[in-house]
């Protein structure tokens, strides 16, 4: 059964119902296919890593332990634990299959497949192997209108795959469809299902976010159509008999280039087979025909937002709200109920994206206006969040600093078409083009969920060569062109020197050299290039705008202009530039230290935001006067993990930058009156309206008045509001961001911790 995909068994096993059913369970998550074992069955394989795991677990405890290695193979680990006994189905993919048992040490499967190899053995079908080794389709999820939170367990049969948090949406037996069958589905980009809006209809959106679509199909053979609208290129499997019920659904898209497409397909079938990737004139002209449409019109996004909410009842929704970006362009609908529980638990962030800019705000009131009363918790919800402007508050009570560390061992849901996964952060990493591959992988949210635009199935043999480093392929693999083409759309070369070196692909090339001389695994080579040659990254995805509404020029244009001085040598300004000294327990003590604040600059692992954002920093400088926390970092003494990925705040990516510009004022500020020479007094007085402002001691209005009257700076009334403006914004942001540094330190996970003590520089001055 496919990772995500769920189905009621019938009673065809009740004697194993029962023996599951009365003793204690094992919880397994497989690259996010979860499977019960029951206890005593994984206890006659005492040497196994299962048993390990599993026996070490205390009473207490009844986690799912989760094995990176894929789901559908383990399916016949999990057949041998229950019958000691190889399914037929496995002879399929043996290799892979020795591989997870050698992984997971189970040393009689691996004797019985070595048995098996030498023709020791040989494999029937039993009537067994079918509720438990091949027990659901492919492509499937099964939902059920209600209101109530799903119970945890609800166990069914020995292969019981799936809790409700791992199916898609994580809504197993919660509020998604009005129905209890199967529903196919897929993920698409946002950007797609703008080009092409048919995609998308009042009746199979499911859900979306930022940058992707969840939507539900007519049948499993939509994924060929979204193969077709990323690549231009349709790709069939060989011997593919359900052509009639791709154009069907095709028709009833209304997607003329796709139908156009499949025309040609028809009717040159000696010069292309179907499977093989030739016609590369006509497809070449339908790419062309695609890119001469002029760009079509972004389609506003509350029509979808809101026809999906409204389908829920009000206890799915429960209580609405609105939120924005700090820079006030971006709208967002969210609420408590179970829906958006369940959506969070699945995803990692449950907010849905209302508008892309502020001047759409007007549309959607109006909108909302000619709507009956079914959109009443909606229009509720808007006006709470127009009513609601108040300016930032400080660190308020509900805040905390947690710090959320993310391991190489943190598992990370990879969403991919008409298919999801789950792998180690580590697998991720292994390969570093996968990640830098802007224009097919986008977070979700960073760390936590991934999207991949590409071919749920064939990434699963993807996933494999990334926790593998090999390419294992099923012995009947049908689909080379397409995997050829994902290959290529993937970037990464040793993936392309895997498949070049495979047997099976080697000999399926050979065959189709009769057909077509051109095949897509050469047009990666000019690829590869450009990518080594360094290209800039997509500016659509790496480059962020953080523009505040009415202090939108605030960071970057006012201005502190300093009186003319006479131009000294950089030599003179070095002796009276303070160093950031290393290690701190060198200084800590020392006398004057507490007189004054602190700059602190601290290295540690990257920090992304708790709003899911990718923007990341590995440096922070800012102004504290705390040394507590120092003290305490400089006893402990304390190593970073090795494995620590990065680090996450509970700040939205536009908090931190203006938390850290915040900081780069207050530090600067201070530091340039030390590098200009500025007298003792002045540096001092300086030193003290900043401490006095991070301390409270004095308001934001009384820091700039009193700044801008220290003889060396001068300023326009302009200015100076906009500085007064700008400090207000951003203050508490610096204050929230400074906590989270404090933390970080405390716990040891800084890289490098160096500092300037103020206090004592000004007195040796």
């Amino acid at each position: 059964m496919e990772p995500g995909k769920y189905r009621d068994l019938s009673g065809e096993e009740p004697e194993i119902i029962n023996e599951f059913l009365e003793e204690e369970i094992i919880h397994f998550n497989v690259g996010g296919w979860c499977f019960s074992v029951p206890k005593s069955k994984v206890a006659q394989f005492p040497d196994s890593l299962l048993w390990k795991e599993a026996s070490a677990l205390t009473e207490n405890e009844n986690p799912r332990l989760f094995i990176d290695r894929d789901g559908y193979t383990f399916r016949h680990v999990h057949y041998y634990l229950h019958t000691s006994k190889l399914s037929f189905s496995s002879c399929a993919e043996l290799n892979l299959l020795y591989e997870q048992a050698l992984f997971l040490q189970l040393i009689p499967l691996l004797q019985t497949l070595d048995n098996l190899k030498e023709g020791k053995h040989n494999l029937r079908i039993r009537p067994a192997d079918i509720p438990i080794a091949e027990r659901a389709s492919m492509n499937y999820w099964r939902t059920r209108k209600c209101i109530s939170k799903p119970p945890e367990f609800p166990l069914k049969s020995p292969a019981f795959t799936g809790l409700h948090e791992k199916a898609p949406l994580g809504l197993m037996d919660t509020p998604l469809l009005d129905t209890e069958e199967e529903v196919h589905y897929c993920f698409l980009p946002l950007s797609l299902v703008e080009k092409y809006p048919s995609l998308v209809n009042d009746d199979n959106l499911l859900w979306l976010s930022d940058n992707s679509v969840l939507i539900e199909c007519e049948g499993s053979e939509f994924r060929f159509i979204a193969n077709f609208l990323r690549s231009g290129k349709i790709f069939l499997p060989d011997n593919f008999s359900n052509m009639d019920v791709l154009e069907t659904e095709a028709e009833a898209l209304g997607i003329p280039e796709f139908m156009e497409a499949m025309k040609i397909f028809r009717s040159q079938p000696e010069a292309h087979p179907e499977g093989t990737p030739g016609l590369q004139g006509s497809f070449g002209f339908m790419k062309s025909t695609i890119q001469k449409q002029p760009k079509a019109a972004r389609l506003p996004l509350y029509p979808m937002v809101l026809g999906l909410l409204v389908k829920y009842p009000d206890s799915a929704l429960g209580q609405l709200h609105m939120e924005n970006t700090l820079d006030g362009n971006k709208l967002y609908i969210s609420g408590n109920g179970v829906l958006f529980q369940h959506v969070m638990n699945w995803l990692g962030t449950s907010k849905l994206p209302l508008t892309r800019s502020m001047s759409e705000l007007v549309e959607l009131c109006s909108y909302l206006d000619q709507m009956d009363i079914t959109y009443q918790p909606m229009k509720d919800a808007l006006k709470t969040y127009l009513k609601q402007k108040t300016p930032t508050d400080a660190v308020g009570k509900d805040w905390a600093a947690e710090i959320e560390v993310f391991s190489l061992h943190h598992i990370v849901k990879v969403y991919v078409g008409s298919h999801w996964y789950a792998t180690y952060l580590q697998t991720l990493l292994k390969f570093p083009e996968l990640l830098s591959n802007y224009n097919k992988v986008y977070w979700i949210v960073h760390g936590q969920s991934l999207f991949i635009h590409g071919d749920g199935q064939m990434f699963r043999h993807i996933l494999n060569f990334l926790r593998l480093g090999k390419l294992f392929l099923p012995s009947e693999f049908k689909e080379w062109p397409l995997l050829c083409q994902e290959v290529v759309e993937y970037q990464i070369p040793s993936l392309v020197e895997a498949l070049s070196q495979c047997d099976t692909y080697r000999m399926w090339l050979k065959q189709q050299e009769a057909h077509s001389e051109d095949f897509p695994l050469r047009s990666l080579e000019p690829a590869m290039a450009e990518k080594e040659k360094g290209p800039g990254k997509d500016p659509q995805v790496v480059q962020h705008s953080y523009i505040a509404m009415n202090v939108n020029q605030c960071a970057n244009n006012w201005s502190i202009v300093r009186e003319a001085e006479d131009e000294e040598s950089d030599q003179e300004k070095d002796r009276y530039t303070p160093t950031f000294c290393e290690p701190v327990k060198k200084v800590i003590d020392e006398p004057g230290d507490s007189s004054a604040g602190l700059i602190l600059k601290v290295e540690h692992p990257p920090i992304v935001a708790g709003d899911g954002s990718c923007m990341s920093h590995e440096d922070s400088t800012l102004y504290s006067t705390c040394q507590e926390g120092i003290q305490l970092a400089s006893a402990q003494t304390q190593l970073v993990a090795k494995d620590i990925v990065f680090l996450s705040f509970p700040l939205s990516h536009e908090e931190i930058f203006y938390a850290r510009m915040c900081h780069c004022f207050l530090t600067d500020v201070i530091l340039d009156s030390i590098r200009q020479k500025d007298p003792k007094e002045i540096t001092t007085q300086v030193e003290l309206f900043v401490q006095r402002l991070w301390t409270l001691q004095i308001t934001v209005k009384e820091f700039v008045a009193n700044l801008l009257n220290v003889a060396p700076f001068k300023a326009k009334s302009h200015t100076c509001e906009m500085l007064l403006k700008w400090l207000e914004f951003t203050l508490p942001f610096a204050w929230k961001y400074s906590c989270c540094v404090d933390q970080l330190i405390r716990k040891g996970y800084c890289k490098s911790l160096s500092r300037v003590a103020l206090g004592k520089y000004l007195q040796k001055s």
